[in-house]
């Protein structure tokens, strides 16, 4: 396979991971049919041809490169008979041969001399897509060889189902979106609905994966009315040279930058360009040398243009070639995706109310949307005698049976519809909040002190049902420009109460504004990290409305958090198991110099009910996780001194004679891992697996105390969906949770599951994709979908099943850093702005660790 092909490869492994003819077949379960947004697809015919496709003078965007190749082969129609497709990168695919090395001159410009762009095309390899037959029957002599041929296969067709859209709307990756519904947003955006869709080898067949998104898109007009709208202002002297801050600018500039834009006053000969800067100065004071003199920009435009600013003292846009110009004279174009900018919480909730529909709504949008693919257009697709069916296919699935939960008093809830309800119940273990106070954070005509008291005295209530041991807070109002002494007066407080029975408070709870998110965090680094004491944040405008669900909620964070246990999974532990979740989370577009933070999350307890959490600094966008081996060192050694303690305090109480090592040590490690993509499966587990078995080798942990190792991809970033048939559906009318589906849509080669072990709420429900990359404990399928859907049920916050299984819900932890350091999602810097820039060890040096009297308890709930 060529480095082209290799490179433009993110779409799955299928040599990687267990074999699916090594796992015994699932049988567990209630049989349900339902459809899948996928559509059948013919296979292909004839030998078709892989070219790299190099622009042999500089790297050019994608849109650029497609521009290049339409036009090259438009010019060139006796080569290029019939024509062939491109991905807008590297690769380009032909049904015929046009030989082994082509290079090519193209220039869109008429005049003489004009520099044309050098186009070189060599074959890579020739492809017959036969080669997919004994893939997509399972085979388990597929090598690898064979397996890049089907890569590169795969990927051809994934080009050619989406070249007619991706000429006629704005694109992404793999997705188009059309202005055939919209919907305008605050803050200069709008969103456009787009569809998805993706070739996929499964069971003896090809399925073309097909969705409907959503893109995000630039508002087009004035310029102005855009960065007004971005930065809320009503009045444009905002934007004024002098007047506009630096963190306005730079959060302006972040926004703009790349949008593509036509300067008005040049009329017929405007081209479209795009925003490298927004300059501190105005039209009125920039100032640059023309004809041996210097002119200022506005002086400039008034004399060559005859015209006049409105606006001369407002700040300028530079473009890459060193123009400058006023925001007065340019007007933002439509269809612009929104790329390197992170939307904002109330852009995100639009974004979702957006996409959101109803099972029944969501695939008859999808099938009528079939006839946006144009797939009869695509002169590929019937060059290689490919058609895709317009319906989408039924498959069949089972529903897992539902684990039994334990409360306190050995009270036993089975849950139903993936939800249960803890009223009049005790919990598994609570524990007693000895001192504890209420902060009130927000304006005091939105919260008063009588309000809050109110709160939380209903809270006390609840937490009496719940048979929690407790005092009734104190409330004190504090300031939140003044966070961290309010807080300290807060804790204060709390132990003046208890009458100095206790030397630190046992929670804090603190009312805050909406979305108030950097004095949450401020709250956190003083709670969690400086002083070492449970916070509990609580939006003000929710204690007006709480209801008994609300407030059971919370009291089951803050047991959680306080050390107690709410209730474990009516199950045996067979053998002593550490349960284990691990993600990186990463900065957000644009935030390059700003790092990645891994987070694992691991069982302790035998109920795998307990878990401790450690966060750690890395570099930027990197996906394996560093300090792995170090991670998981000292995962183990808390799993075995939480159990050498429990143990010791039964011996002590007389209710066992002693115990040995093997009762201390996980015997089993399920390893759980999110946030990788398929593209990433052969490097996450390469390295990832070995960094593991490097941490149990310097514990000591082999031969025949080595624990087994198991290690899962749990992926939600997928646009698989099931949708449920003959009224079989839940309220929401999605699938019933519990539903698992290993077949029909699944990969051939790996053990790969999707269970959808959530309750719908609104919206179409989406299932986690499980990928089994390694397994030394040879789960059969059975096994391991009931362990995970088990899991799902044990996320000690909610009193529902959640998407994924409980320990991968990790801790990610930005307030960690030292508040001087702006990480937030939304952080930047402007060229010149004097603001600091840090290397990896500063941030490493800026990350404290938890306060070592909540690192052996959930403060992350």
């Amino acid at each position: 396979m060529s480095a082209a092909a290799a490179a433009a490869l993110q779409h799955f492994e299928g040599l990687v991971g267990v074999r699916r003819q090594s796992v015994a077949l699932a049988t567990m379960g209630q049989p349900i049919e339902v459809t899948t947004n996928h559509f059948a697809m013919s296979s292909p015919k004839g030998v078709f041809y892989h070219y790299d496709a190099i622009s042999a003078d500089k790297v050019l965007p994608v849109k650029r490169n497609l521009e290049l190749i339409d036009e090259l082969q438009k010019r060139n129609a006796e080569i290029f008979h019939p024509r062939g497709i491109y991905d807008g990168k590297k690769n380009m695919f032909m049904t015929a041969d046009i030989g082994e090395s082509r290079t090519f001159q193209l220039s869109f410009s008429t005049k003489p001399g004009a520099k044309a762009t050098t186009i070189v095309l060599k074959k890579a390899q020739e492809i017959d897509p036969s080669c997919l037959d004994g893939y997509l029957k399972g085979r388990s002599d597929v090598d690898e060889a064979q397996h890049n041929r089907v890569l590169t296969c795969i990927m051809a067709f994934n080009v050619a189902v989406r070249m007619v859209p991706i000429h006629k709307w704005p694109f992404n990756a793999r997705s188009f979106f059309t202005n055939k519904e919209t919907k305008s947003i605050k803050g200069g955006l709008e969103i456009w609905r787009g569809y998805f869709q993706s070739v996929r080898p499964t069971f003896g067949r090809l399925l073309v994966n097909i969705d409907i998104t959503a893109g995000l898109m630039y508002k087009p007009g004035p310029l102005i009315d855009l960065c007004m709208d971005f930065l809320q202002l009503r009045d444009n002297r905002a934007l004024m040279a002098g007047t506009i801050s630096d963190r306005a600018r730079s959060s302006l500039q972040r926004f703009i930058k790349r949008i593509r834009v036509l300067a008005t006053h040049r009329g017929d000969k405007a081209r479209a360009a795009s925003i490298a800067e927004v300059l501190p100065m105005s039209a009125a004071n920039y100032t640059f040398s023309k004809d041996g003199r210097v002119i200022s920009v506005a002086n400039y435009i008034k004399e060559t243009y005859r015209l006049s600013l409105k606006f001369p003292d407002m700040v300028c846009v530079k473009f890459p070639k060193g123009d400058v110009l006023p925001l007065e004279l340019l007007t933002v174009l439509p269809g612009q995706l929104v790329k390197n900018y992170k939307a904002q919480p109330d852009q995100v909730t639009e974004m979702l109310n957006f996409s959101k529909k109803r099972p029944d709504e969501r695939i008859n949008t999808i099938t009528r949307g079939f006839e946006m693919m144009e797939y009869g257009n695509a002169d590929y697709l019937r060059q290689s005698q490919v058609t895709i069916e317009p319906r989408p296919i039924s498959i069949k699935g089972r529903v897992l049976p539902v684990p039994t939960l334990t409360f306190g008093g050995g009270i036993k809830v089975v849950p139903s519809g993936g939800k249960w309800d803890v009223m009049r119940k005790r919990l598994y273990e609570a524990k007693r909040i000895g001192a504890w106070s209420i902060l009130v954070l927000e304006a005091p005509n939105r919260c008063s002190e009588a309000s809050a008291s109110e709160f939380g005295w209903k809270l006390s209530q609840a937490m009496k049902k719940l048979e929690f041991l407790y005092d009734k807070p104190p409330v004190l109002t504090g300031s939140g420009q003044s966070v961290r002494q309010s807080l300290k007066a807060a804790y204060d407080k709390a132990v003046e109460v208890s009458n100095g029975q206790v030397k630190a408070p046992t929670l804090v709870i603190v009312i805050v504004p909406f979305p108030a998110t950097e004095m949450k965090e401020e709250i956190k680094r003083l709670g969690d990290i400086a002083v070492g004491f449970p916070t509990q944040c609580v939006r003000a405008d929710k204690i007006f409305k709480c209801n008994d669900q609300y407030l059971n909620n919370l009291a089951l964070k803050i047991n959680t958090k306080i050390g107690g246990i709410n209730s474990v999974l009516d199950i045996r532990e067979p053998v002593p198991t550490m349960i284990v979740g691990a993600d990186v989370s990463h900065p957000g577009p644009g935030q390059e110099t700003i790092p990645s933070i891994s987070a694992l999350v691991s069982s302790v307890d035998p109920h795998n009910s307990v878990y401790i959490a450690q966060t750690e600094v890395q570099e930027s966008r990197q996906e394996i996780i560093a300090d792995l081996t170090t991670m998981m060192t000292t995962a183990i050694r808390e799993f075995n001194g939480f159990r050498r303690h429990k143990l010791d305090g039964l011996v002590k109480a007389g209710q066992i004679k002693s115990y040995g090592e093997k009762d201390v040590w996980p015997h089993r490690i399920l390893f759980y891992r999110d946030g990788v993509s398929e593209g990433q499966f052969a490097e996450v587990s390469r390295e990832e697996v070995s960094a593991i078995n490097l941490a149990l080798t310097e514990m000591g942990l082999i031969g025949g105390k080595r624990p087994q190792l198991t290690f899962i991809i749990v992926g939600k970033r997928h646009h698989v969906r099931f949708f449920p048939a003959g009224g079989r559906g839940d309220r929401s009318g999605n699938a019933p949770a519990g539903l698992v589906v290993d077949s029909d849509i699944t990969n051939p080669i790996m053990f790969d599951f999707y269970l959808q072990s959530h309750s719908g709420l609104l919206g179409t429900s989406r299932p986690s994709h499980y990928s089994v990359l390694h397994d030394e404990n040879r789960f059969n399928a059975d096994s391991l979908e009931k362990i995970s859907y088990d899991l799902c049920h044990l996320y000690a916050r909610a009193t529902r099943s959640v998407s994924i299984p409980a320990p991968i819900v990790c801790a990610r932890s930005r307030y960690h850093f030292d508040a001087n350091m702006n990480v937030s999602d939304n952080a930047t810097t402007v060229s010149g702005d004097g603001a600091p820039r840090y290397s990896l060890e500063d941030f490493k040096q800026g990350y404290k660790p938890i306060h070592g009297s909540l690192s052996r308890r959930m403060y992350f709930m």
